[in-house]
């Protein structure tokens, strides 16, 4: 999974905590929120050069109540476009301004407030402006909201006691991949329902951090000395069941071919069929098949 999925993912299980991770101002000038509605499953036109993607990136519409008795004030709902990049370098302010263009065209007269999360930006200079100018003409000058995950983030995070913003806090690098990732599982735990949200949120924190083969074995034998984290332990036991169950439906199938009784068509049929059901991975599929010959 692709940080940018997997960021897309963690907003749509939090998607009430957006304004208290990425825009506060919006909470403190019109108070507690009333309704979110996610707005992401609208897709684009296809852009040529452009990856189509499922989501317009991640979009909520947020409302704010107005007065008892009075018709809701105009500027008090906010449809809040959040963009992330795993990296400065990868930051595409054309893509942001096509996509709030695109929610602006869709929900005409609704304020639209684009956000760009980057991760490993601390320190790092990263325009928030896009300007198109022909002579003294100006096309477009485009604005966002830029965020910046860095360790400056961590004491308002820690007050708002968001699972959103623990969960992010892997995407951090101030220290070595296995520290973050503990240090993010710690912060989950201490935020609201953190407990019963970990063993769903554990598998993004291990991404965000970027936990290679070797750190990942480090990092879930670290969990698994703490002596409350019996939960989680458990976990790792039935995800390494389903791993060896997945493995064992892949060498069934390729001894029965070395064996004659299943032909390589009908094998890659049923490997086929075992990923559309989520029985084993693409990548174990295609590997099979490249073993198959």
């Amino acid at each position: 999974m692709r940080h940018d999925e997997a960021f897309k993912n963690l907003l749509l299980a939090h998607p009430g905590d957006i304004i208290a991770a990425f825009a506060p101002e919006l909470g403190v000038a019109y108070g507690g929120t009333s309704t979110v509605q996610i707005e992401s499953v609208e897709l684009l036109p296809r852009v040529k050069g452009m990856r189509r993607s499922r989501y317009v990136d991640f979009a909520v519409t947020v409302r704010w109540p107005g007065p008892a008795g009075e018709a809701q004030p105009a500027g008090q709902a906010v449809l809040i476009l959040t963009e992330h990049f795993s990296a400065p370098s990868k930051v595409d302010l054309s893509r942001v301004a096509l996509y709030t263009a695109a929610m602006m065209h869709r929900h005409p007269g609704l304020p639209v407030l684009p956000i760009v999360v980057v991760g490993h930006s601390k320190g790092r200079l990263i325009r928030s402006h896009l300007l198109n100018q022909v002579l003294d003409f100006t096309v477009l000058d485009f604005h966002c909201r830029l965020f910046h995950v860095d360790t400056e983030c961590l004491p308002a995070w820690d007050r708002t006691r968001s699972p959103l913003l623990a969960v992010l806090s892997a995407l951090m690098r101030d220290q070595p991949k296995v520290q973050v990732a503990f240090r993010a599982v710690q912060r989950l735990r201490a935020s609201r329902d953190g407990d019963t949200l970990l063993a769903q949120r554990l598998p993004l924190i291990e991404d965000f951090a970027s936990l290679d083969t070797a750190a990942l074995e480090q990092f879930r034998l670290i969990l698994a000395g703490e002596p409350d984290m019996i939960s989680v332990v458990d976990m790792f036991r039935a995800e390494g069941e389903a791993v060896g169950e997945a493995r064992g439906f892949v060498k069934s199938i390729c001894d029965m071919v070395t064996s004659g009784d299943l032909t390589r068509e009908r094998a890659i049929a049923r490997l086929q069929h075992l990923v559309e059901q989520q029985h084993i991975t693409t990548e174990q599929a295609e590997q099979a098949i490249r073993t198959l010959g």
